[in-house]
């Protein structure tokens, strides 16, 4: 939902002429200690990033290769068609879901191999930030994003939180 549903929300906007306030997260940096100054363009930017001049990391070719290889793993993974879309199986055994579950475990292991190899954090941290390049590379695209430390809510309006 960090990149599908951003892309979404990209061309909602854009078709409404809205401007987009994105609520992102501050550990799209990686980890760092200390001040860290919101100086790096946002797009390019990966934790491992050894400077300005680094073009290694496209989030367009990151996300084509993983769409690519969910793909690969979905389709090896020989499960039903309804199963595939989380759907109940009609008649499903424990050999679908013991599938399913493999399935669940590779896709998991994928996307924090990804994270790690560019040198997020998590899963978490690694969309977040595809979904800020998704937003800061669109043109004509009026937005703002905000990266608070900690979101939580609160049991009763406007306090106790």
């Amino acid at each position: 939902s960090n990149v599908d549903g951003v892309e979404r929300l990209v061309s909602v906007a854009k078709f409404l002429g809205a401007k987009l306030l994105h609520v992102s997260t501050c550990y799209v940096c990686g980890e760092a200690d200390g001040l860290v100054e919101e100086t790096e363009p946002i797009v390019g930017f990966y934790p491992r990033r050894k400077g300005p001049g680094d073009a290694s990391f496209l989030h367009t070719d990151e996300i084509r290769y993983c769409r690519e290889r969910i793909r690969e793993i979905t389709d090896s993974a020989g499960l039903s068609p309804r199963s595939r879309h989380g759907l109940p199986g009609r008649g499903s055994d424990d050999q679908e879901g013991g599938r399913s579950k493999d399935l669940a475990r590779r896709l998991v292991a994928l996307g924090r191999q990804r994270a790690e190899h560019w040198g997020w954090v998590n899963t978490y941290t690694y969309a977040k930030s595809l979904g800020e390049q998704i937003i800061a590379a669109e043109e004509g695209l009026d937005y703002a994003i905000v990266r608070p430390a900690i979101v939580e809510s609160a049991l009763d309006f406007p306090f106790p939180g």
